[in-house]
């Protein structure tokens, strides 16, 4: 596998190797004959990226004997690679199959070239199960306005709570109720848009819950392509999806899971369930993060008709509660697939080599 990305295109790359960096740990590589597809997965299971570069994205893109590669690199040495981006004029990605090493070949200014060798592992990539269709709800908008509502928001802020009207969208912080039915948080932070704010406001009147930092990395990357960002939804418990296209050379989806509302009977999603999906015999569906819904804590606020009455003991001493740490919403709707092959133990080796040449270059 080779593949050559222009000056014109080598900084959208690099954005869409940040991008994914500041979501996951490894970055999952497919190699076609007229795309490559890079995907990741946060440590929560509850955002999945994937961008879609095609043949016109590059300037030479091959396979060795038209074989199909997949495989993952580690992000962390990947972001290294593009730190700084606008000195580059050229860039080659290429798979080494001998040294077993992905090829990071950089031509910058100067005349001086750079050689970044990581390892990586052959293995099945994830993938998020989802459908856009399916979605009644439609925003289309630049993201820089989204950015702008959310950026209100202070940085401890895990989840915030979209909410849509017929005439204005808000957004709110989440928390949590206590057993007191007191807010766990101080702050409360809600802004509101206008449905003229919107190219197209197509929603009904829903109410989605999701994690604020991957919303906050999606727009921001959106912003950096210059290109409307478009989001899809449903309900409470099922996947928030924003889709980005760049002239027909670039795409990109973005996927956030969202919580179940207390309220509302969960049903299986006919979209979603791993009986209506495809299965291999290398490949297995898990439900992220949590499999078993009854350890979530519960969101139901507490109301005087359901507390339990005090008995006659003056000393009657009630239960402790301990909440559990949150790293993400706790009752994520998208099914990831995933392939057998194994994790990698200990560090990544990356070797490094900075080549000055002749300015002078035929």
């Amino acid at each position: 596998m080779e593949c050559t990305l222009s000056t014109g295109y080598t900084k959208l790359f690099a954005k869409t190797v940040q991008c994914l960096g500041k979501i996951g740990e490894d970055m999952f590589i497919e190699a076609h004959q007229d795309r490559i597809i890079l995907r990741t997965l946060n440590s929560s299971r509850v955002a999945f990226f994937a961008f879609h570069l095609h043949r016109g994205f590059f300037d030479h893109l091959s396979l060795e004997d038209n074989q199909e590669r997949k495989f993952a690199i580690k992000l962390k040495p990947c972001q290294a690679v593009f730190r700084a981006y606008d000195t580059i004029e050229k860039c080659i990605l290429r798979l080494d199959l001998i040294q077993e090493r992905f090829v990071f070949e950089l031509h910058c200014k100067h005349g001086v070239k750079k050689l970044y060798k990581l390892t990586y592992e052959e293995i099945q990539p994830v993938s998020a199960v989802y459908d856009k269709d399916s979605c009644p709800n439609r925003l289309v908008c630049v993201p820089r306005k989204l950015l702008e509502a959310v950026s209100n928001f202070h940085s401890s802020v895990e989840e915030i709570t979209l909410s849509t009207g017929k005439t204005h969208l808000r957004f709110r912080s989440h928390s949590e109720d206590t057993t007191a039915g007191r807010a766990t948080q101080l702050l409360r932070t809600e802004t509101t848009l206008d449905a003229a704010d919107f190219d197209e406001y197509q929603v009904g009147e829903t109410d989605i819950t999701f994690c604020l930092k991957e919303f906050k990395a999606l727009l921001g990357f959106c912003e950096s392509a210059g290109q409307p960002v478009v989001v899809h939804f449903d309900r409470a418990g099922r996947p928030a999806l924003a889709s980005l296209t760049y002239f027909n050379i670039f795409e990109a989806d973005f996927v956030l899971a969202t919580l179940l509302d207390p309220n509302r009977r969960s049903t299986p999603d006919a979209n979603s369930s791993p009986s209506s999906s495809p299965q291999t015999s290398n490949t297995s569906l898990i439900k992220t993060p949590h499999t078993n819904t009854s350890s979530m804590p519960s969101r139901k606020r507490a109301s005087p008709d359901s507390s339990p009455t005090r008995g006659p003991s003056p000393t009657r001493s009630s239960p402790t509660r301990s909440s559990p740490t949150r790293s993400g919403p706790s009752s994520p709707s998208v099914i990831i697939t995933s392939g057998s092959g194994g994790d990698t133990e200990g560090e990544d080796e990356m070797d490094y080599e900075t080549i000055p040449l002749s300015p002078a270059r035929g």
